[in-house]
């Protein structure tokens, strides 16, 4: 995508746009502070921004070729189907026979619900191109680069920035840097920026939106009070530990008191609905563990079967 020029419009308000946002968050799974964050680092969250430098429009800055292309690919899904439908391919890329329909399908772009819809789509389907070239899950600044770049646009940035930081990231985006030579050059110059320095830069750029919409996140989706969460206060006084002498003592007790199941409910242990399927066997004991007697927990045991056959 490309920087935007903001025009003159009847802009809905940041919290009502912001609203659309979340809804498409919830909608398709991508999280909201990141679609907010990219909203306003492309359009500061107006719908009707527009790129004099490209045919970047709307809320997410979707240029024509890659918003039909998400709408082929995701309108059906969205109440879109007749858009979708009416998209084909051609020797030029994505395309529409009607022109009046593709005027309309392209003026969906600022329509903030359905920007917000498709650039939640986007995102997931950069995150998979994503994870499958770098081998590792997608962060957030990876998702902005290839809303900006297109994925393999990121994915080249992001390699470039490992393997050859100090080579001009231009030389590898030469069209991406004619449409946004303020990204791909150090300001007030001519020199182009490296891949680690145009990384560093759009880092940056993603980080300042995110911190700059905070507080419209926040009206938007409340943070959970903490205080509301808070466990009850503790004793002023806490129980004195137990012997390891009474703990063994406990265990015994409690060994004694359950009520062992009569003999007829382990004859049908093996049917799916018995209580006692599957049966958890406990560990053998160690040779000579129970002595002579068998040990106190073996004669609890057998007294407390002995007593509910009884």
């Amino acid at each position: 995508m490309t920087a935007p020029t903001s025009v003159a419009s009847a802009a809905p308000a940041p919290e009502r746009v912001a609203d659309h946002i979340r809804v498409a968050a919830e909608t398709t799974g991508v999280p909201f502070e990141y679609l907010l964050a990219q909203a306003n680092q492309e359009s500061r969250l107006d719908p009707d921004a527009r790129n004099r430098r490209s045919s970047a429009m709307g809320l997410f800055q979707f240029t024509r070729a890659t918003w039909l292309e998400m709408v082929k690919k995701h309108g059906a899904g969205h109440g879109l189907d007749r858009e979708a439908e009416a998209i084909t391919w051609d020797k030029d890329g994505w395309t529409v026979k009607d022109k009046a329909l593709r005027k309309e399908i392209l003026e969906l772009r600022r329509d903030p619900a359905v920007s917000a819809l498709m650039a939640g789509e986007y995102a997931k389907d950069n995150g998979k191109v994503l994870e499958a070239r770098l081998g590792r899950a997608a962060s957030a600044h990876d998702l902005y680069l290839a809303h900006f770049l297109g994925a393999n646009g990121a994915a080249r940035v992001i390699e470039g920035a490992e393997e050859r930081p100090r080579q001009a990231a231009s030389r590898a985006l030469p069209d991406a840097a004619r449409a946004n030579p303020e990204i791909f050059h150090e300001p007030g110059s001519r020199r182009p920026r490296s891949f680690a320095g145009l990384y560093d830069t759009l880092q940056k750029r993603f980080d300042t939106a995110a911190a700059h919409v905070a507080a419209v996140a926040k009206r938007v989706r409340p943070e959970i009070d903490l205080a509301a969460l808070r466990p009850a206060g503790r004793p002023e006084t806490e129980p004195e530990p137990a012997s390891p002498a009474e703990a063994e003592t406990a265990v015994q007790l409690a060994a004694a008191q359950a009520r062992v199941p009569p003999p007829s409910h382990f004859a049908n242990a093996i049917e799916p609905t018995s209580p006692y399927f599957p049966v958890t066997l406990p560990p053998a004991p160690a040779a000579g563990a129970l002595g002579a007697q068998g040990g106190p927990v073996l004669r609890l045991m057998l007294q407390a079967m002995e007593d509910g056959q009884a």
